[in-house]
């Protein structure tokens, strides 16, 4: 047996673990330890069998992010899982990371995943306090991270306030921005930390303005906080009052316009209109009429698959067909802002797909905001111009047609590549400005990045990618790539998969007509921490690359129960390695959108009880 020693870095364990490997250590033959005394690694490698090792080893790009994440969990067994794994791909199991089943690989997915998910509680429920020290103004946090998640996150914090002397305590290390750079020092106690501040009365009045009394969800609202960190959060003591006084705030609020509770038109709606056209089968159409009637709904909120929100809703809530009197919308619902509102009553997730023809504006995005409740969220495609499409002239503003190349000004369209890279950092930063409303409200979720049906494989459009993300800076942003060379070959798909996830860009996986150049087959896959998303276009094979004269034609498919069920488990599979997903429904035709959103939740709801009930059962057995 060896005993290998490290200082308890990623960095340092990587350079250990790579001398033992061109040592041929097996694992069964090494003990890991960390040596808070040691200079860097090369104590380990003061091991003359180790030093004398140089061996460069080629390993898959995904194990190494992965074994980032890994290093900052605090279970001991953590070096030894990451070198067997390590070993085991160099040694003919080099597809190991995608068995899933497998213990040691999901072993290391849940560490990841518990590191990730720290990360992302650190982020949302520190609370700073104001303080003032020899220098002038600082904010001050106390956090109690489960994991060793503070020195990976602290570059998020100074990216979001970087003219802001802050301080971020825990009891193993204690970050400190000055404006220009970070300092970890060592931990402190409790007690060093500020207890509160003046800003903290306005903060409640806040929060308890933005709690919506018509749906409160508690255990989503557990789910999503868990109460381990209410105690950083001096909001944490309205939340019981405010779920008491909800029951009465709504009669109150019913009272006031004089109104009564309406029934649940929506379900009514939907198991009553017809949905028999050309673009379906009469069987079809009888079968989704019978589910209509006999699914049991009702999570507008989406659900909740360990610990990650996933969230199901159209592409759009605003299409002729589906405004139509009495296909989803309530008859009395006919203005704009009642659409919006109502739509956001049953689902908490929507698409917008207008911004890919005309340029959103701050004040539009700020309605839609103001006419939603917390907790909804919005995601956005991106201009044409954005992701290399041509796109109308005329719908463009006055002020960046003026801006035009003078043979452009009269043309009927125009492309990225004719346009020069100033006026297209124009377009970006106006795009990205006009979401600010519904980024300070907390209802900005993605930013679709669609690429052109023609984006094939190329060095040129690799750097495209890159390029996107530097554009976007810290937006969460998702990729739809809409040729499928990009993923048919195995080599091909991997270096496709690394460059997003590279880049923090989410792969849209799709459901689309199968066997055509430009539709996507479908797969698994997530190349962001942050996010995974679906998208469901249907799949109706006749229209999929022929030339329509309204869009919704194309998408014009209502999914059977079976084609919905196909996705269930790849849902819940994404979910437990990502922080949230999103499912869009793109045949936003009629009512089959809104279907197939309703029915897929329930089916995601029950998956998932079904397997926390078949583990519980078998802990039991084990025990």
């Amino acid at each position: 047996m060896r005993e290998l020693r490290f200082d308890g870095t990623f960095a340092g364990w990587r350079t250990v673990a790579r001398a033992a490997l061109g040592a041929s250590l097996p694992p069964a033959d090494v003990v890991w330890r960390t040596d808070d005394d040691a200079q860097s690694s090369l104590l380990a490698c003061a091991d003359d069998l180790v030093r004398a090792s140089a061996a460069t080893v080629a390993v898959p790009r995904a194990f190494f992010a992965l074994a980032a994440d890994v290093s900052c969990h605090r279970d001991a067994s953590r070096w030894d899982t990451l070198y067997r794994a390590l070993w085991r791909i160099t040694h003919g199991e080099r597809e190991l990371l995608q068995v899933y089943v497998d213990d040691d690989v999901h072993r290391l997915f849940a560490m990841s995943k518990a590191v990730r998910r720290e990360g992302h509680k650190l982020r949302a429920f520190v609370r700073f306090r104001r303080v003032e020290d020899d220098e002038g103004e600082r904010y001050v946090a106390w956090f109690e991270p489960e994991q060793d998640v503070v020195e990976r996150e602290a570059p998020f914090f100074a990216r979001r306030f970087p003219a802001m002397r802050w301080s971020i305590l825990t009891p193993r290390v204690a970050a400190h921005w000055d404006g220009a750079s970070v300092r970890f020092l060592p931990g402190v106690p409790r007690a060093c930390a500020p207890e509160g501040d003046a800003l903290e009365a306005l903060w409640r009045t806040y929060y308890a303005s933005t709690f919506n009394p018509a749906r409160p969800k508690p255990k989503m609202m557990r789910s999503e906080m868990p109460v381990r960190y209410w105690k950083y959060l001096p909001e944490a003591s309205l939340i019981a009052p405010l779920l008491r006084d909800a029951p009465g705030r709504v009669r109150s609020m019913i009272a006031a316009r004089g109104a009564a509770i309406p029934a649940d038109l929506s379900r009514a709606i939907r198991a009553d209109s017809p949905v028999v056209d050309a673009g379906i089968s009469g069987a079809r159409a009888r079968s989704a009429a019978a589910r209509m009637r006999s699914a049991e709904f009702g999570f507008p909120g989406g659900s909740c698959i360990d610990g990650a929100n996933v969230l199901a809703g159209t592409a759009s809530w605003t299409d002729p067909t589906m405004t139509a009197a009495g296909v989803f919308y309530p008859v009395d619902v006919r203005s704009a802002e009642g659409r919006l509102a109502y739509y956001a009553s049953q689902h908490s997730l929507v698409e917008v797909d207008a911004t890919y023809y005309a340029m959103p504006s701050a004040r539009v995005a700020a309605l839609w905001a103001e006419r939603t409740p917390a907790g909804f969220v919005f995601d956005v495609k991106a201009h044409a111009l954005m992701t290399g499409h041509a796109t109308s002239v005329a719908r463009l503003p006055a002020d960046i047609r003026e801006a035009l190349p003078g043979a452009l000004r009269g043309a009927r369209e125009v492309r990225t590549r004719e346009l020069p890279s100033e006026l297209v950092n124009v377009i970006w930063e106006r795009f990205l400005a006009a979401l600010e409303p519904l980024r300070t409200a907390g209802k900005l979720g993605a930013l679709l990045l669609q690429m052109p049906r023609d984006f094939t494989p190329s060095s040129a459009n690799e750097a495209a990618i890159a390029a996107l993300r530097e554009r976007a800076g810290d937006e969460v942003c998702a990729v739809e790539l809409r040729h499928a060379s990009w993923v048919t070959d195995a080599a091909r798909r991997e270096r496709t998969l690394d460059l997003l996830r590279a880049h923090d860009l989410a792969f849209v996986m799709v459901d689309a007509p199968p066997g055509f150049e430009t539709s996507m087959p479908a797969m698994t896959a997530v190349t962001s921490e942050r996010l995974a998303m679906v998208r469901m276009h249907g799949r109706r094979r006749e229209t999929w690359e022929r030339p329509v004269e309204v869009v919704s034609e194309r998408y014009r498919y209502l999914y059977d129960a079976a084609e919905l069920t196909e996705w269930v488990p790849r849902i819940i599979d994404v979910a437990q390695r990502t922080q949230g997903v999103h499912v869009v429904m793109n045949n936003c035709h009629s009512n089959y959108g809104t279907c197939g959103v309703d029915e897929i939740t329930a089916m995601l709801v029950e998956a998932d009880a079904e397997r926390r009930r078949m583990y519980r059962e078998r802990r039991v057995i084990v025990d």
